[in-house]
């Protein structure tokens, strides 16, 4: 990264440092967002053809399957957040990452207008980083001539940013009960928060497999809207979902449709499932025929979606795998993936921020692990103060610390079995490249 692009990239997050947001985690984001700042910007790049992905974890995941099977046809944008190594990995078109070059000139046109902008907020108010970096993603886009634009979600829907982008399609994934202290205290008031994703402009909403009580709340949501409801289980669904070293296959229904042996490169059964609500958007979005006419292409293109830290694996021999697992319902996924490629005793290392469901995730993978050994990764934004090991011992689980990640891994490779890393996003870059100085990466 260049002095240019180091410099730009810091000035997104100037308003907000400057603003209440930072230092106001315990409020509630409709005390301190104000998302339609930007509407006047992200208007003058409307483009009809936007779908916005929410959710809980697997936002971009979906996101990405959505713009591959898109770009079959159409040039497709595609913004996500956050990134894990490269701050471009946010903004690409057809797959290709903006460059440093028309990321720089992007931020500084965005920045030109934002700067007016600032002048006549209150003391109270702020311009978010994700919106100065979704303005640059519509920016680009429109100069790139995209036909489909694909945008992922921050944590909500509701005070979002991205939600403002005018959109005819929606998306919104499983939701979990996380951001509690931003979105809500129940599943019902997450629920509501992403259901905003619903907007008097979507045609069609895709609602991925839900809680009863979430589900029930986005139906209700909905009634106010005329969007039609596309919902797994009764229009989409995965079955027959199994997972080994090759990847994991599975057959999808989309309709009255059935697709057999679909491969992906990613590991867990929900990927499965975002894969049969990607291939009903593309089934919508052009036809049932193109669809049995594009299959060899829609197959190509699923495979090949990689994302690092999302259950991946890094090493076979002994097995190393990392995964941005925040929850009890992401580590039973974790679980259900070990269980299928045949490993039964693991060592679990876990490197959680303390907003994380360490608790839960800890209690979790507890039967399964010889061995759950805590460590530390510093962050200015995500703090790990609570001292983790006292509060897993209160609960009856026994654990190991280790205060630096190096020598966290050192141990866990002395009891000669599969190593599995349990972390929050924002660390993943970190442990992928700590892994590499253990020869873990070819």
């Amino acid at each position: 990264m260049n002095e240019r692009t180091r410099l730009l990239i810091d000035r997104i997050y100037s308003s907000y440092l400057k603003g209440p947001g930072s230092s106001s985690t315990i409020l509630r984001d409709k005390y301190v967002r104000s998302p339609d700042i930007l509407l006047p910007l992200f208007n003058e790049y409307y483009n009809e053809n936007t779908v916005i992905v929410t959710g809980s974890k697997g936002k971009g995941s979906l996101a990405r399957m959505l713009a591959a099977l898109l770009s079959c046809h159409y040039s497709t944008g595609l913004f996500i957040s956050p990134h894990v190594s490269d701050f471009r990995e946010r903004i690409s078109v057809d797959g290709e990452l903006i460059s440093e070059e028309m990321l720089c000139d992007g931020l500084e046109y965005i920045f030109s207008k934002t700067s007016q902008i600032e002048k006549t907020l209150s003391g109270t108010q702020y311009i978010s980083p994700i919106g100065i970096t979704a303005a640059c993603a519509l920016f680009y886009f429109k100069n790139k001539g995209t036909r489909w634009n694909v945008m992922e979600c921050g944590r909500g829907a509701r005070y979002d940013d991205v939600n403002r982008i005018r959109h005819s399609y929606c998306a919104i994934g499983t939701i979990f009960t996380e951001h509690q202290r931003q979105l809500g205290d129940s599943i019902e008031d997450i629920a509501w928060d992403k259901a905003h994703a619903i907007t008097e402009d979507v045609k069609i909403a895709y609602i991925m497999e839900q809680d009863p009580r979430a589900l029930d709340v986005i139906r209700e949501y909905a009634a106010g809207f005329t969007a039609q409801l596309r919902c797994y289980g009764s229009d989409f669904e995965a079955f027959n979902i199994r997972q080994n070293y090759h990847g994991l296959f599975t057959d999808i229904r989309v309709y009255d449709q059935i697709y057999e042996n679909i491969n992906l490169s990613l590991y867990g059964a929900y990927q499965a499932k975002h894969a049969a609500l990607a291939m009903t958007f593309y089934h919508d979005v052009l036809n049932k025929k193109t669809v049995s006419h594009d299959e060899k292409k829609i197959r190509e293109k699923l495979e090949n979606i990689t994302i690092p830290g999302r259950m991946e694996i890094v090493d076979k021999k002994p097995l190393v795998l990392i995964d941005s697992c925040i929850n009890k319902k992401s580590a039973c996924e974790v679980l259900d993936t070990l269980k299928q490629l045949g490993e039964k005793k693991v060592v679990i290392i876990m490197a959680l921020p303390d907003d994380k469901d360490f608790r839960g995730v800890a209690q979790e993978v507890n039967a399964a692990a010889e061995r759950i050994i805590l460590t530390r990764i510093e962050h200015p934004h995500y703090p790990m103060e609570v001292d983790q090991r006292a509060a897993l011992e209160e609960i009856g689980i026994d654990c190991h610390f280790e205060n630096d990640f190096n020598e966290s891994f050192k141990y866990a490779k002395k009891f000669r079995l599969p190593v599995i890393i349990l972390t929050a996003n924002t660390f993943v870059h970190y442990v992928r490249e700590r892994l590499k100085d253990n020869d873990k990466f070819e």
